[in-house]
């Protein structure tokens, strides 16, 4: 079967995954709601850090709550504490030698409460000049609290991103694992897998400490998911390479470009699809499983 439909950009990597006829039956072993939402948490997170967690202070800036600003810009959130103080920067690059970032945040808005607790540990992999470049691993929990329904969504994300990058190109690969627990539902573990490339549309555009410019962007791996006994891997890769706007005032920041994610279990084959629209204008979602 083959559905098209539209969904918000938050949601919609969950609306990629659901399995449901448009007039029949569900088909038995694809994923249900529930597993979707799961997935696309994980999987919207990890897309966003691959195009806009390309430095070292806007990974701790975003992580904490916080906007995107230039690595040069040098601030930190006061939720944030760092070690060693000062920081050392041996080749200047903006990443240091090695530093631990420890999170005691919150943040409040008109529906829910947010916490941030946890580590963010980066080094510099190179202490050569004109070599940029750093690795980090992450050991954070996320909880998120709806002020209304008293529902509240923990994530613990663990894992490594490494990216590297050159005056045209970035690369990054990424092995992150979030366990995501939501009151009255079983606990679903989702890891992502992937490498991300980003090619500058004006070469040589790609400045040290700065967001990145706009560009065009691919992704390829997989992202796996278990959840109550349920097990299911989905291949990732790019159709159309993804148009990267940094004028764009969505988070995502992606224009145009096309991602599919190939699921196969013990009921049949199946993909889905999204194909990224202008900016603001939701994504288009393809999906298609068949049964035995």
């Amino acid at each position: 079967m083959k559905n098209v439909i539209k969904l918000g950009a938050v949601l919609t990597l969950a609306a990629m995954m659901a399995a449901c006829n448009a007039g029949g039956s569900q088909v038995s072993n694809n994923p249900n709601a529930a597993e979707v939402n799961a997935t696309a948490s994980a999987m919207t997170d990890e897309l966003v850090s691959s195009s806009s967690l390309v430095t070292v202070e806007n990974s701790v800036n975003s992580l904490s709550f916080g906007e995107s600003t230039p690595s040069n810009v040098r601030t930190r959130p006061a939720c944030v504490t760092v070690t060693p103080s000062p920081l050392v920067d041996t080749d200047g690059d903006g990443v240091p030698d090695s530093a631990t970032y420890t999170f005691d945040c919150a943040k409040d808005s008109t529906l829910f409460s947010y916490t941030k607790t946890g580590t963010f540990i980066v080094s510099d992999p190179s202490s050569v000049a004109g070599v940029w470049g750093f690795d980090s691993t992450s050991d954070l929990t996320e909880s998120r609290t709806n002020k209304i329904t008293g529902k509240v969504v923990t994530e613990a994300r663990k894992g490594s991103r490494s990216p590297r990058k050159t005056a045209d190109q970035v690369v990054q690969s990424h092995n992150i694992t979030t366990t995501r627990s939501v009151t009255d539902e079983p606990t679903a573990t989702i890891t992502n897998l992937w490498n991300y490339v980003f090619n500058a549309s004006t070469p040589g555009s790609i400045v040290m400490g700065q967001p990145l410019p706009a560009g065009t962007a691919s992704l390829a791996g997989n992202w796996s998911y278990n959840r109550d006994s349920k097990s299911r891997t989905y291949t990732v890769s790019t159709i159309s390479a993804l148009q990267f706007d940094p004028a764009c005032t969505d988070r995502l920041k992606i224009v145009g470009g096309k991602l599919r994610g190939t699921l196969a279990n013990n009921s049949g084959d199946g993909f889905i699809e999204i194909t990224f629209n202008a900016c603001g204008v939701e994504p288009t979602v393809t999906k298609s499983f068949t049964s035995n």
